[in-house]
C-alpha cells in the first residue's frame, strides 16, 4: 500500500495541474456542439467523455510508456505467469516478504486504478456500443501498453498480470459508467413522475 500511496503524492500535483486545461476543454467542446441539434444534458456528457477518454489515454500512456524514476536502462523484464511477483513475495526465502507483498499489491491495485477512468469514459461516450467491445477495447490498449514496454527500452517490464489488472478496471469503469447513467435515468424518471 505504501507504493500507491507514494503514487498519489507524485501525481496528485499533475492532475491539478492538468485539471484548469481539460475544464477549458471541456467547456469549448460543450459551447461548439450546443447546436449540432443534441440535448444539453447529451452535449455536456459527451464532452465530459471526450475530454475524460482524451486524459485517461495521456495518463496511460504517459504513466506506462515514458521512463519512470527507476528507469536505467533496458526493460526489467517480462512475465508470462500471471501473479508472479504477487507469489514470489509468498516464497519464505525472500529478503523482507512483507515488503515484496505489499509492492505486488500496490502495483495490482495500481494497474486497475490506472485504467478505471478509461473504462467509465468508454461507457460514457458510447453508452450504445455492445459492453464486450468496449472490454476489448481496455485489453487492446493494454497489451499495446505492454508490447511497447516489452520492445522498448525504457525500464518498465511487460507482464500479463498488468494486462488482467487494466482490464479488470476497465471493466470496473465501465461498470461504474453503466451505474451513473442507471442513476441519471432514475433521476429523470422520478423528477418526471411528480
Amino acid at each position: 500500500m505504501e507504493i500507491l500511496g507514494e503514487w498519489i503524492r507524485q501525481y496528485l500535483p499533475i492532475a491539478a495541474v492538468v485539471a484548469v486545461p481539460a475544464v477549458l476543454l471541456w467547456v469549448l467542446l460543450v459551447v461548439r456542439r450546443r447546436d449540432r441539434g443534441l440535448t444539453m444534458r447529451r452535449t455536456i456528457r459527451v464532452a465530459g467523455a471526450d475530454v475524460l477518454l482524451a486524459l485517461s489515454v495521456l495518463a496511460i500512456l504517459a504513466l506506462t510508456l515514458l521512463p519512470g524514476r527507476e528507469a536505467s536502462g533496458p526493460a526489467t523484464g517480462r512475465s508470462l505467469i500471471p501473479f508472479e511477483d504477487l507469489l514470489r513475495s509468498f516464497d519464505p526465502a525472500m529478503p523482507d516478504p512483507g515488503h515484496a507483498r505489499d509492492l505486488a499489491v500496490g502495483n495490482l491495485l495500481a494497474n486497475v486504478v490506472l485504467f478505471l477512468p478509461f473504462g467509465v469514459a468508454l461507457g460514457l461516450r458510447y453508452p450504445g456500443v455492445p459492453r464486450v467491445r468496449l472490454v476489448l477495447a481496455c485489453i487492446g490498449l493494454s497489451l499495446l501498453v505492454e508490447g511497447v514496454q516489452l520492445a522498448w527500452s525504457v525500464g518498465r517490464s511487460a507482464d500479463i498480470t498488468d494486462v488482467l489488472m487494466n482490464t479488470l478496471g476497465g471493466i470496473l469503469g465501465l461498470l461504474v459508467a453503466k451505474l451513473m447513467m442507471n442513476a441519471v435515468r432514475h433521476r429523470r424518471r422520478s423528477v418526471s413522475e411528480r
